[in-house]
């Protein structure tokens, strides 16, 4: 049978277009690095800086802040300089930031930098991070979707979101150890993995041709927007996904806060965030084949809210008990592929081919939640208790159930219209 799977999955890999190849590797390679790092920078800053938890907030916000309308500023670019040409920049960019961040973080523990300094150069590096990254995100599943053959983008998109898990599932485990251990090592160690992405890819996208995006329509920033919000499906996904990454970004901020809290470590984050890995490496393409045959993507979201929540219930109560936070974090990351990996499907579903740049840098908005996020666990976690903040936030997940249901009811008709 693994032999079988084994030759499968050699085959599917060799019917890859060389870029779409480039841009699956340096995904993975790409979640090494990040999930190394920024899973733990509030606990560095917090415990190891001296920065408050408010403080911490807005730092760990600015990178998201930076994905709202980021993507659509990298469609935007990508249509003048090509998309090859922007994310070749965004990789070195992105790289060189993570290597300043760990030169900042060597020079915080070695000289006597005031506090005030350190949030501000933090801060304004992590709003920088977080336009390159949405640039690399948004662009990257754009051209997987130009290029790759209609039969082909369920499974490609499958694949590329459990090769970023598998290397999601490495990457905590190897900041446990270097990431924050007194030194920089693990801020440098991304930097260069993003070159490895940048070097990578530049040789991949000199393999292939890229299609012809003449057709796409040259609208500015504010009339793309407002084409966007004419489609009702596009905006109530949108406004579902809001809501939904406000509580996934709590893994870097409020539910690493209090695991560090609770065990004075951040080894069962590290667990967590593998255990997180594993499910969606050995769950996502069975789950999603499976229930994509029977139920729309819409429905599925729905579906996928309840667990999130059942989830997040069950780590605001696990105390000390280890098993039961890596049993909820398996139901979290179930609830996760029903929602991310079917949203991706739902998302180039729904979007014409000649705003496909558009609607995938629409992403950008979604993670407003990402930049409200640790702001509002913040407030959250000063205000209540930390099984109860852990709870607010399953509240939040059943409530992104009732945009998701209007998804549903509408399907893909709104956002076909706008291909007329």
């Amino acid at each position: 049978m693994y032999r079988k799977l084994f030759y499968n999955l050699k085959s599917f890999i060799n019917d890859l277009s060389p870029l779409v190849k480039g841009i699956l590797l340096c995904t993975f390679i790409l979640r090494i690095g990040t999930t190394m790092t920024i899973p733990f920078i509030s606990i560095f800053l917090h415990y190891k800086v001296g920065i408050s938890l408010y403080a911490c907030g807005l730092i760990i916000s600015m990178s998201h802040i930076a994905f709202v309308f980021g993507g659509f500023l990298g469609a935007a670019l990508s249509k003048t300089l090509g998309r090859n040409f922007i994310v070749k920049i965004a990789f070195l960019c992105y790289s060189l930031i993570f290597i300043s961040l760990g030169v900042l973080s060597y020079l915080t523990l070695s000289l006597n930098l005031s506090l005030t300094a350190i949030a501000w150069i933090f801060g304004i590096l992590n709003l920088l991070a977080g336009l390159f990254r949405i640039w690399l995100e948004a662009l990257t599943q754009a051209i997987i979707s130009d290029i790759t053959n209609v039969e082909k983008k369920h499974p490609v998109f499958n694949f590329r979101y459990t090769l970023g898990n598998i290397g999601s599932a490495i990457g905590p485990l190897l900041g446990a150890f270097c990431g924050f251990s007194g030194n920089a090592s693990g801020f440098f160690t991304t930097g260069a993995l993003l070159l490895i992405c940048y070097i990578a890819f530049t040789i991949s996208s000199k393999k292939c041709l890229m299609v012809d995006h003449g057709s796409e329509y040259k609208h500015g920033l504010l009339e793309s927007l407002n084409i966007l919000f004419k489609d009702k499906s596009l905006k109530y996904y949108t406004f579902g996904s809001v809501l939904l990454y406000i509580i996934l970004v709590q893994y870097e901020f409020a539910v690493s806060q209090v695991l560090f809290e609770r065990f004075g470590s951040s080894f069962v984050l590290s667990m967590m965030l593998g255990t997180k890995a594993v499910t969606i490496i050995f769950l996502q393409i069975p789950i999603t084949s499976y229930f994509l045959r029977k139920y729309s993507p819409a429905y599925l979201m729905q579906v996928g809210c309840i667990f999130i929540a059942v989830g997040l219930i069950g780590i605001s109560f696990a105390e000390k008990h280890y098993l039961l936070y890596l049993f909820s974090q398996v139901i979290v990351s179930i609830g996760e592929i029903m929602t991310i990996s079917v949203g991706s499907i739902y998302l180039d579903s729904i979007s014409p081919a000649n705003l496909r740049s558009m609607y995938f840098g629409s992403i950008g908005l979604q993670y407003l939640g990402k930049a409200l996020g640790p702001t509002v666990g913040a407030v959250l976690l000063t205000t209540f208790s930390s099984a109860l903040a852990l709870c607010a936030f399953a509240a939040i997940a059943l409530f992104a159930m009732v945009f998701y249901s209007y998804c549903s009811k509408l399907g893909v008709t709104s956002s076909h219209r706008l291909k007329a």
